[in-house]
């Protein structure tokens, strides 16, 4: 009757959170690397990574260049199509 329960209590642990380290160890991913790898393989797979990444932006840049020419070639078109009278 006179007994009262404690109350709760609580039990934070905080947890340390480095977000650069995140990004450090998912680029590390990205590349292939691991704690393992011996000092050679580490570079052949940070250049192996980077020949990709210049690939994939050449590529990019390829296709937006195509794109703008195919748009200067489409309006170049129009303008003369207008100016000729074959348009109306």
């Amino acid at each position: 009757m006179f007994h009262r329960p404690k109350p709760r209590q609580f039990n934070y642990k905080p947890v340390y959170y480095n977000p650069k380290e995140d990004e450090m160890e998912a680029k590390r991913k990205a590349m292939g690397l691991s704690e393992n790898m011996n000092s050679e393989e580490r570079i052949r797979a940070r250049l192996r990574y980077q020949w990709e990444k210049k690939r994939e932006k050449a590529k990019v840049r390829r296709q937006q260049n195509t794109r703008i020419i195919l748009y200067i070639a489409v309006i170049a078109a129009l303008i003369y199509m207008i100016y000729s009278g074959k348009f109306f």
